[in-house]
């Protein structure tokens, strides 16, 4: 799992996706204009790549704002 956080810019609201890699570091996916666009990167790219194995991510959940996916919109 991984967290997704919204931030705000000058042009608005954006969300971000805070995940870790596979070597333990964390990082971040940033930019998305919608929560939803922020939800399917990590469906995509994070989640499937967990799942079948060949990840690179090792997602991780944050103490500030926990969100599981698919459990709350």
């Amino acid at each position: 799992m991984a967290t997704i956080d919204a931030y705000d810019t000058k042009a608005g609201r954006r969300w971000r996706v805070i995940y870790r890699k596979s070597d333990g570091t964390q990082t971040s996916r940033r930019g998305s204009r919608r929560k939803r666009d922020a939800q399917e990167w990590l469906a995509e790219h994070v989640t499937i790549a967990k799942a079948s194995g060949s990840s690179s991510t090792r997602p991780c959940i944050s103490s500030s704002r926990r969100f599981v996916l698919g459990l709350r919109r």
